[in-house]
Parts: C-alpha cells; sequence; structure tokens
C-alpha cells in the first residue's frame, strides 16, 4: 500500500490480490446489506466506488474515511477484516504458536525470529522490533533487570520524545516496558498525555487499554516512592474513570491496590482499612466457582505487598 498526492493506492507486490482494501470494503459492504447507491450516496458515484471494490481506482484518505462513515463502520472495524500488512497482524502470528503446554515465552519468540510468512518477510525490520518489545515485556514480567540500552537507539529517541499518542503499536509496547528505566521528566509527560487520552476515550477497548498504561505510570511512582504524587495522580484516574464505560475487573482491581500501595507508602491509616475491603472483596470472588488459582496468588501477592508497606502500627491482619 502506498499513498499518492493524498490517494490511497494498492502497491503491485505477491500480496497485492490478497491485501486491497477495496475487496475488503466490498465484502463488509455486502456482510451488512448495503448496495454501491447507497454506500456511495454523494461522495462518489456507484460506478466509481465499483471500480475502487475490484481494485481498480484509488480514493483519498478523507474520501474513503467518508464511505466507512457512509456505511456506519470505524477504521478499527475495517482494519480487523483487512488482511493485508498492518502491525496488528503480528499478534496472530505469535499466538499460534501458544499454547498450553508451550508457555515458554523467550523460546517462542526466538523461534519467531526466522518466522518466514508474508506479513513476516516483507516488514522484516519491524517483525524484528515487534519481537524485541515482545523480549523486553517478558523479561521485565519476569523481574529481570532492564535497561534503556536494551531497546534499539531509534526506539531510545522514539520512547523520550515522540507523543504516546503518536506512536504505532510496537513504539508503545516500548515504551510501556521501559517506564522504569525512562527520565522521570519523560515519565511525567506520559502521564499528562495519557490522562487526556483516557479523557477522551470514546469505546470499552481503548478506555481499558489506556486505563493499563496509567497503571504502568502509577506503580511507576509507587517504585519510587513518590507515594503523594501516585496518590494524586491515582484519584485523578478516578475521577475520570466514572465518566468512561465499564472498566474490566482485573483493571479496576489493580486500580483498588495501587491506591492501597499509595495511602500505605504515606503512612495513612486509611490505606489499612481500604486494605481490608480490598482483601474482602477478593475473598469474595475467591468463592465463586468461577475464580480459582489465579486469583489465590493474587490475593497472596497483594497481602505480602500491604504487610510489607504498612508501618502504621494497625494490624492488617485483625478485625
Amino acid at each position: 500500500m502506498r499513498y499518492t498526492n493524498g490517494m490511497l493506492i494498492e502497491r503491485k507486490s505477491p500480496m497485492s490480490s490478497s491485501s486491497p482494501f477495496g475487496p475488503t470494503f466490498r465484502k463488509i459492504r455486502e456482510a451488512r446489506g448495503l448496495s454501491l447507491k447507497e454506500v456511495a450516496a454523494d461522495i462518489v458515484s456507484p460506478q466509481f466506488l465499483s471500480q475502487f471494490e475490484r481494485s481498480q481506482k484509488g480514493v483519498t484518505i478523507e474520501t474513503f474515511s467518508r464511505l466507512l462513515l457512509s456505511m456506519r463502520v470505524d477504521w478499527d472495524t475495517f482494519l480487523s477484516h483487512y488482511p493485508g500488512l498492518t502491525i496488528q497482524n503480528f499478534s496472530p502470528i505469535l499466538m499460534k504458536h501458544i499454547n498450553q503446554e508451550n508457555m515458554d515465552f523467550l523460546s517462542i519468540i526466538e523461534r519467531l525470529k526466522h518466522e518466514k510468512s508474508p506479513v513476516a518477510e516483507e516488514n522484516k525490520e519491524l517483525w524484528q522490533l515487534y519481537l524485541r518489545s515482545l523480549e523486553i515485556n517478558v523479561n521485565n514480567a519476569m523481574g529481570k533487570e532492564i535497561h534503556l540500552e536494551d531497546a534499539p537507539v531509534s526506539i531510545q529517541r522514539i520512547a523520550q520524545e515522540v507523543p504516546f499518542a503518536y506512536q504505532n503499536e510496537i513504539e508503545q509496547d516500548f515504551t510501556i516496558a521501559l517506564l522504569s528505566v525512562l527520565p522521570y521528566e519523560v515519565v511525567a509527560k506520559i502521564r499528562k498525555e495519557s490522562l487526556e487520552l483516557f479523557e477522551s476515550s470514546y469505546s470499552a477497548y481503548s478506555a481499558n487499554a489506556l486505563a493499563s498504561l496509567l497503571l504502568n505510570l502509577a506503580n511507576y511512582l509507587i517504585k519510587k516512592e513518590l507515594y503523594l504524587e501516585a496518590l494524586n495522580f491515582l484519584q485523578s484516574i478516578n475521577q475520570l474513570r466514572k465518566r468512561k464505560p465499564i472498566l474490566n475487573t482485573s483493571i479496576s482491581m489493580q486500580l483498588e491496590f495501587m491506591q492501597v500501595y499509595a495511602l500505605l507508602g504515606l503512612n495513612d491509616k486509611e490505606g489499612v482499612y481500604r486494605a481490608k475491603q480490598v482483601l474482602k472483596a477478593l475473598e469474595g470472588l475467591i468463592a465463586l466457582e468461577n475464580f480459582g488459582s489465579p486469583l489465590v496468588q493474587i490475593k497472596t501477592k497483594f497481602m505480602l505487598r500491604v504487610n510489607e508497606l504498612n508501618k502504621t502500627g494497625i494490624d492488617f491482619f485483625s478485625e
């Protein structure tokens, strides 16, 4: 795919026959039971739209966006059906290699470095960046020490200089993985940008994705023992979440955990009372038939962290 004078043009390559915008547009239009005339409206002629759907004509980005709106479809929905080369195509390749028998992510990543699928082959540099971001995130999750130099030089610059909202998905993954080693001023800028994005997010998916990032940013402050700043930041998130689509249970739970940690870091007795409420809620969830060992582990980690931070003199384990 390339852009010429604002035109969306099919790239002539071995993939062009299997990944054009036009045929994907037609597939969605027909699935929604819409005619060429209905979708074309006053944007283009039905004849022109038919040619576009057969990859015989290109359209401007502006026109394509209007056609999507006419079909009442957003870009995310379109791209979820588009079989062409996008960063979003990388994840399914990874998922094919993950199963219950093989959860050794680092060995899977090592094997994927030699992946020969069309998506990986035609985007070799981006594919290798994707795998490196996964590698750093896995090491981070395993508690291994992360260094800024673990990322390519180009990514180090992007993480520190390019606004988070203008980074692609892989760059954002790198930025999140590198949070703990980024300068405070850079993280403060990301916090501000992320809160603004969260405030303007319009879907449950984007709200949850941004909330997850915000929790990582709050955790950065707690690890730096900047408890008051962390608490103020978490309160800002809480104020905004009241006007947001419902956050998933895991994120809501983590938000509660973080607030407890920040309060205890400030030696505030409220933290102990809040921790007891959270513990009761966790025990209630564990008692439900559909929740098993993962929540038990989460509960154990929460209790250990509370016990570590609690210097208030109030016994967390007393009734």
